[in-house]
């Protein structure tokens, strides 16, 4: 079974904790010492920062935002579904995520009760902080545990993290970890610390390597320890993906290190299926036991295909790297495996309310290029994106979307269904944000 560290969402979420972090998007707070399972996509938390948060807004779009997600087991006794914990989130009016609480269901009261609240501090488009605090019952206040304070390249990755502890009265150097990239901006070393009071240093704990194909879809992660005695890195788990022809992940193998053969084995596999709409539909976990796979747990996604990934406000830690889902998801149902039949056991169902947010996404890397500008029935958008298509996404002056298509480089697109005046755009790829801009309409 791999060892995950403190795992708190259920949809497609991570939120950092102590330690070091890995995501599963099946698990949920609250969630009684189940057995940890295979996650879905682990990525480092520091990865989805980058990802998420390195964005700016420019105008008023009408957007859905991700505002609490509920999650609830069945009771076998009363045979009813009933809620155990919830997440909740705020975000400010630029649609960065502000925090997120935790909270535990009272059965004898009937009341959610604090837990946890993750607090996040932004300079401009980048998030330098992420404070966790934890309810003390006791005084009714929220207590200090943990913080991260992050440093960014000047292209928006996140360089390094630092970790800090409370110890009652100050912040305690914990963990600190350097980023490298290569020149698409793929994250490919995490090389990691931690604080050794007796000297007042950082001394080298361990890593994690990334390898990417052309298209800078993740292939394989490989995490090590350093071994002071021996003065090399030791493997300890390993992530292989496997991909179709359209680029959608199909399968995640986890392995470990045996170290008594000096071979990487199999632990645990996830599949993925999906819907007509490109949706992920389900996840298949299986587990190695003695050269056999065995089945061990499904997850099963639904979703509101009336609005599209772009058309949503998603706390940061959601990541959609892989392409998972492309549209607006809303439960998320998990079934355990008993020998014979898959048994649902947790669901997670997702809330949303429909906000004006002050901007679409504007990446620092700038603008694709348009021509002719102005245009009147045909439009031209050029990038230097190594995707050959990316998906657009055209906004009125009131931030109504007025139409979305795919689009090829270099490709012209039909643009004669647009009165004349000024739009805002966007072109995505894998549904992250590529570039966005203004154009003209004569």
């Amino acid at each position: 079974m791999k060892q995950i560290f403190t795992l708190l969402m259920a949809v497609l979420v991570c939120i950092p904790a102590i330690g070091r972090q890995t995501v599963d998007i099946r698990k949920a707070p609250g969630n009684k010492n189940r057995n940890d399972r295979s996650a879905l996509c682990r990525v480092r938390a520091s990865h989805h920062i980058k990802q998420a948060m390195r964005d700016q807004k420019t105008a008023l779009i009408l957007m859905q935002q991700l505002d609490r997600i509920i999650y609830q087991e069945y009771d076998t006794e009363s045979e009813n579904w009933v809620d155990y914990s919830r997440s909740d989130y705020l975000f400010n009016a630029s649609g960065q995520n502000t925090s997120a609480t935790e909270s535990y269901y009272n059965p004898e009261s009937g009341n959610y009760v604090p837990d946890e609240k993750w607090s996040y501090s932004y300079t401009g488009s980048n998030m330098v902080e992420m404070l966790i605090s934890s309810w003390d019952s006791s005084i009714s206040q929220w207590e200090f545990v943990y913080k991260s304070n992050f440093t960014y390249n000047p292209d928006g990755t996140i360089a390094s993290e630092l970790e800090s502890l409370w110890d009652g009265s100050s912040w305690q150097p914990m963990g600190k970890t350097e980023n490298t990239y290569d020149a698409g901006g793929n994250l490919i070393t995490e090389l990691f610390y931690y604080w050794y009071e007796d000297t007042s240093e950082w001394v080298v704990s361990g890593k994690t390597d990334n390898i990417y194909n052309a298209n800078g879809s993740i292939l394989l992660t490989t995490n090590y320890f350093w071994d002071p005695g021996t003065s090399d890195w030791i493997g300890t788990y390993r992530e292989e993906y496997t991909y179709n022809s359209n680029w959608q992940l199909l399968v995640i193998n986890y392995l470990t290190w045996e170290s008594a053969g000096s071979q990487w084995i199999n632990d645990y596999r996830d599949e993925f299926t999906y819907d007509e709409f490109q949706n992920i539909s389900m996840v298949t976990g299986t587990q190695w036991i003695e050269g056999i796979w065995y089945l061990e747990y499904k997850n099963e996604f639904t979703y509101n295909n009336n609005f599209s990934f772009n058309d949503l406000v998603l706390p940061y830690d959601f990541t959609n790297e892989t392409g998972l889902f492309n549209h607006m998801i809303t439960q998320v149902s998990e079934f355990e495996y008993d020998g014979s039949v898959f048994v649902e056991i947790d669901r997670s169902i997702v809330y949303y309310s429909e906000v004006n947010i002050t901007g679409i996404t504007t990446i620092a890397a700038g603008n694709a290029r348009i021509f002719p500008q102005p245009a009147s029935d045909l439009i031209t958008f050029s990038w230097d994106s190594r995707l050959p298509f990316l998906d657009l996404t055209v906004y009125d002056i009131n931030g109504r979307k007025v139409m979305a298509q795919t689009v090829g480089n270099k490709v012209p697109v039909q643009a004669d269904q647009l009165a004349p005046g000024l739009y805002f755009y966007r072109l995505t790829g894998n549904n992250q944000t590529e570039y966005t801009g203004k154009l003209s309409i004569k």
